[in-house]
């Protein structure tokens, strides 16, 4: 198991048979996007009605320089949280381009959010966001909300600073690593089974770690400003 997730692959079964003159393993595993996808998919009906992600998509815009007539591309869009938000900040005049490897993510923007009076059109795409299928310096800024931490970050943000034009900025939010409780304790009760989790907020999990990846794929003058989002017990289940 440990084997096929260093690979890219996430196990979806894996049995230890008898034989008879050896045992071995039967194992069925999907590639680690397409795993993605999938469990996003089952999501999207109710995903829209999560209150703690649109507070988060509100904060990370807020703090945002983001002008007026923008080119904007939002990634890992989901229902369209931070693109909404950015829509009505940039205006009329910009543009927002949502995508997200889920299409049932996608069928959700697409049905919920029409273009409203004074706000950018959003466009949604079906595409992975580490591999961007847009020319260089094609947007004003990128932005992710939430999303980094089902990707590989160094790569991710590599990719986002090539569609991003000079002068161009990105903004992510993420959580701080070992949070939030909830999911610490998730983690604390996997390992009395024998099951180790990693805390996929770890990589980009403190301010320092977010300067040095971001430096590491060519932006400068990278500012972490700290915030707080408050789940409610639906959140939590």
């Amino acid at each position: 198991t440990r084997t096929l997730g260093e690979a890219g692959w996430v196990v979806e079964e894996a049995r230890i048979r008898a034989g008879r003159f050896d045992d071995w393993i039967g194992v069925i595993a999907l590639p680690a996007r397409s795993a993605l996808r999938d469990a996003f998919d089952e999501r999207a009906s109710e995903y829209a009605r999560s209150g703690w992600h649109r507070s988060y998509a509100a904060q990370l815009v807020a703090a945002s320089p983001l002008q007026p007539g923008s080119r904007v591309l939002d990634v890992a869009a989901g229902t369209g949280f931070v693109s909404r938000a950015a829509a009505a900040r940039i205006g009329a005049e910009g543009s927002v381009t949502a995508v997200d490897i889920s299409e049932g993510m996608l069928a959700a923007l697409s049905r919920d959010c029409p273009t409203a009076a004074g706000c950018a059109p959003i466009h949604p795409v079906l595409m992975d966001a580490m591999h961007l299928q847009f020319p260089d310096h094609s947007f004003d800024a990128v932005l992710c909300g939430a999303g980094l931490l089902y990707m590989r970050p160094a790569e991710a943000l590599r990719e986002w600073h090539r569609v991003l034009r000079p002068g161009g900025f990105v903004a992510f939010s993420g959580m701080q690593a070992d949070e939030p409780p909830a999911g610490r304790l998730f983690r604390l009760h996997a390992r009395a089974y024998g099951l180790t989790l990693t805390d996929r907020s770890d990589p980009l999990g403190t301010p320092e770690r977010c300067r040095a990846a971001l430096e590491a794929a060519g932006f400068e003058a990278a500012e972490v400003t700290p915030g707080r989002v408050h789940f409610t017990e639906a959140d939590l289940d």
